[in-house]
């Protein structure tokens, strides 16, 4: 069976599944139709990976048929201090990419996507943070280590080599979406294509009430099991899509208070010169935006 050759490690809320869509497109790239097997983030994420065993893992990319680029992507191995070495271990010749968003931005892209969920019950993105920093992180790395670039990107340059890693910037990508798709193409080695066509994903999304959305994901047991009964599981899923797309509305995010974005830039402002140096790229604009 084919191993997969090419990793989209992160970084999380910057881009991946849009990049993911538009490359498992392409005729002469596998991508596995799991997104996020987490395989390799064990240290990070343990018995809570969504594939957990190599039999399981490697099943991922049994439809694949001639295709030279074999791929998958996985956000928590940005996290992960192994993955990059389990990784080359299992796939020494792996292309890596990875996508970085000015650190601020992404943090409140976490914090909206983590209210969504239901994952975050502070009600503003500036009490979040507070807590944050007095009781520690509520769920995963927390907003601001997950927003820390430069050491996360060091250990995959420093295990693969730069000329095995690329690195996409979030605004080029959303800004000039086709010169990076065949910037990327051309990395990976594949031929170029005519598409035009980019649709966006993951837009901001808000829940009008979110006990309808806890009720929609965790019915009662006996709501469960009557449906179980009564409906196929097809039409069960339609409609609990249906009642969640009631229930979601798509709307830009309030804007970040002035004196807060610039209180976090400052915070974050030796992070980013770091990380610009490492990968060759001013990204002044982060801390003077």
């Amino acid at each position: 069976m084919k191993k997969p050759n090419l990793f989209i490690v992160g970084a999380p809320k910057c881009g991946t599944t849009a990049l993911y869509t538009y490359l498992r497109e392409h005729p002469q790239i596998f991508m596995s139709p799991l997104k996020e097997p987490q395989f390799f983030a064990r240290d990070f994420l343990g018995d809570r990976r969504r594939i957990r065993g190599l039999q399981e893992y490697l099943a991922c990319f049994a439809e694949v048929r001639d295709e030279e680029v074999i791929g998958e992507a996985s956000t928590a191995y940005f996290a992960s201090e192994l993955a990059p070495r389990e990784i080359k271990a299992f796939a020494p010749h792996a292309r890596i990419i990875i996508m970085l968003r000015n650190p601020v931005d992404k943090m409140c892209s976490r914090f909206a996507e983590a209210s969504f969920h239901n994952q975050e019950h502070h009600v503003s993105f500036e009490a979040a943070l507070r807590a944050e920093q007095s009781d520690g992180p509520s769920f995963g790395l927390g907003y601001r280590e997950s927003a820390r670039y430069a050491n996360k990107v060091r250990r995959y340059l420093t295990t693969f080599g730069r000329e095995s890693v690329h690195v996409i910037i979030y605004d080029d990508f959303k800004e000039h979406t086709s010169k990076i798709y065949q910037e990327t193409l051309r990395f990976l080695g594949v031929r170029p294509d005519s598409r035009s066509d980019f649709p966006v994903f993951n837009n901001n999304k808000y829940v009008r009430s979110m006990a309808l959305q806890e009720f929609v994901r965790y019915p009662p047991d006996i709501l469960r099991q009557f449906g179980r009964i009564a409906m196929p599981r097809a039409m069960r899923k339609g409609l609990r899509d249906w009642f969640s797309r009631l229930n979601v509305v798509c709307a830009p995010r309030p804007s970040l208070d002035p004196d807060l974005r610039r209180q976090l830039q400052r915070e974050f402002q030796d992070d980013v010169e770091e990380l610009g140096n490492l990968i060759g790229r001013d990204l002044s604009g982060w801390s003077n935006r």
